[in-house]
């Protein structure tokens, strides 16, 4: 194999499983690339680092329970897992289990839910919200957007400072998408007017700041993070009769 073609290759399974981006042929991952394995490996890697140029070192590979979690977030299942703060060089033994996606993070158990509800109203995010904080027991909770932990990290069972963080978060972003903030609103929130369209301040990784258009929440979406261990519930003490 030349040595362009091994190196596209080995670009690619940073971010992808490549058997996985041909599921139709008995790709050998052993063998030379074909022109057709090296056009769409080409092509499929190109748009992805289009699209996620700000987050590709956060990708972290998932292993139990992988292309279950990438259906139920809408991502293709050819991705390698998804994006956690510190990509894979913190972040470990990351499983996709019970609706949760569990992982250790410097040797600390975190995990994330399934995504809330933000294709709709308040109402409908506050159950959402209140559905999968029923899971909670006795865990740390933060709220997730777009993947990255934002805001306070709420221990024990302040569930609704939870849901008031995430709730506020949610109208934040919705209202400016939709044009719903005041100036004054526009300010408080750094955000950035220009000829009527609502723009936030981002920074890349090499520290250089731009400016992007909100886009709604549905568009990255929102989950509640849990730090700790689970609570585990006391056991039933079964009192033994004896015989008579």
């Amino acid at each position: 194999m030349s040595t362009r073609r091994q190196a596209l290759k080995n670009e690619a399974a940073q971010y992808f499983v490549l058997k996985d981006l041909f599921p139709k042929s008995n790709f050998d991952n052993r063998r030379k690339l074909t022109d057709y394995q090296a056009k769409k490996i080409s092509k499929t890697l190109r748009q992805f680092k289009i699209e996620h140029k700000e987050d590709l070192h956060r990708m972290t590979p998932i292993g139990r329970g992988r292309k279950a979690y990438l259906k139920s977030h809408g991502q293709p299942d050819y991705h390698i897992g998804t994006f956690l703060s510190g990509g894979r060089k913190v972040n470990t033994d990351v499983k996709y289990q019970g609706g949760e996606l569990l992982y250790n993070r410097k040797g600390s158990p975190r995990a994330r839910s399934n995504d809330l509800d933000t294709g709709g109203d308040d109402d409908a995010f506050i159950k959402s919200a209140q559905a999968v904080l029923k899971r909670r027991a006795g865990r740390k909770a933060g709220i997730t957007a777009g993947g990255k932990v934002i805001g306070a990290v709420i221990p024990t069972r302040e569930d609704d400072l939870i849901i008031k963080e995430g709730l506020r978060i949610f109208n934040k972003y919705g209202w400016a998408f939709d044009g719903k903030l005041t100036t004054s609103q526009i300010e408080q929130y750094n955000l950035i007017d220009i000829n009527g369209q609502i723009y936030r301040e981002r920074t890349n990784p090499n520290g250089t700041k731009y400016t992007q258009k909100v886009a709604h929440p549905s568009e990255w979406g929102m989950a509640i993070y849990f730090e700790g261990k689970k609570e585990e519930k006391p056991k039933k003490k079964t009192i033994k009769r004896k015989k008579k």
